[in-house]
């Protein structure tokens, strides 16, 4: 074989191993956001992502389901850094108003593709640790957000970190809401929650 072929060779098994990491993650989320962390066996990722159930074949990739679960939610946070990155990298808006108004709509756009961490992230207190710390590391990312915000802004916030905790938590438990009642808290619709939510952090920002 020459150099060429062999070099052909590890592209190929390497590809292959990525795409079977990339469906045991896709699997294991699903069966998480449906079974919970500690109702999901290995046999069942395995079986659920085209694998003989049983065989051990996670383990090739992943030294135990719950380094599968952290490798999940660290990809998870590399994008929302990158996001962080994006709009951090774009000039102020005209108005806070604007500013904010963008901020929303990326979120909003960034988060439905991301619902199978969310449904883990719903889990709570039975995923283990190092899981937590990891989804705890990806909100600090989305506060960063909105911190990244005030100081591109100029504004003039005692606080910023706190300020950002409070502004996207009030975002979060909204839709928190939403998903679990299926009906607007006070039968506040989104539309007029989210203006009201705008006008409110205009105000900061412009302090």
């Amino acid at each position: 074989m020459s150099a060429l072929d062999a070099a052909a060779t590890t592209v190929r098994v390497d590809r292959r191993r990525t795409d079977t990491r990339d469906r045991l993650v896709a699997a294991a989320l699903d069966l998480f956001g449906t079974r919970g962390y500690v109702g999901t066996t290995v046999a069942e990722i395995e079986r659920t992502c085209g694998l003989r159930p049983g065989s051990g074949a996670m383990y090739r990739h992943f030294a135990s389901k719950e380094a599968l679960a952290v490798a999940a939610v660290s990809a998870y946070r590399d994008r929302v850094a990158a996001l962080r990155l994006e709009l951090a990298a774009q000039p102020p808006a005209e108005s806070a108003a604007d500013d904010l108004e963008r901020l929303v709509v990326a979120l909003a756009g960034f988060l439905r593709g991301e619902q199978s961490i969310v449904r883990l992230g719903a889990l709570g207190p039975s995923l283990p640790d190092a899981v937590r710390a990891e989804l705890a590391a990806a909100w600090d990312e989305g506060y960063g957000i909105v911190v990244d915000l005030i100081e591109r802004r100029g504004a003039t916030v005692d606080d910023p970190q706190a300020v950002a905790v409070e502004a996207i938590g009030a975002l979060d438990h909204y839709a928190s809401h939403l998903a679990v009642w299926h009906h607007a808290p006070l039968d506040v619709g989104a539309d007029r929650f989210l203006a009201s939510w705008v006008r409110r952090w205009s105000a900061v920002l412009a302090g």
